[in-house]
């Protein structure tokens, strides 16, 4: 149902602060107009707001950026992952080789003391 709120109403009904209300409509660019004292009035459907974005209002009410930020963190988080899993395998393969030199070079001078 449409209804004609104040930020402060609007932080009430979400147990959000009016700035963060405020946020929420900018955010979703719901039309504004002004009473009579000058407060802001939104045209607001809270249960089609919720509803649209299929997410509960904490996923709302924290912004896209901050969102943006931990989705890139975890994919740097991944990445990070990844490269150790490389430069690990890349180790192993590094000490596989090194074991067969050893090996090599202890035959070899198993085989030079052996001909002297």
């Amino acid at each position: 149902m449409l209804e004609r709120l104040t930020y402060v109403q609007i932080g009430d009904r979400l147990n959000i602060s009016p700035e963060g209300a405020r946020a929420i409509v900018k955010r979703n660019r719901l039309p504004r107009s002004h009473d009579k004292n000058g407060k802001a009035l939104v045209a607001i459907d809270l249960d089609k707001l919720g509803a649209a974005t299929g997410v509960p209002w904490e996923s709302i009410i924290r912004s896209p950026r901050r969102r943006g930020r931990e989705a890139s963190t975890k994919l740097r988080v991944y990445f990070m992952f990844a490269r150790l899993y490389c430069l690990k395998f890349a180790l192993q393969s590094r000490n596989a080789v090194l074991r067969l030199l050893r090996k090599a070079a202890r035959d070899f001078s198993y085989l030079v003391v052996k001909d002297l």
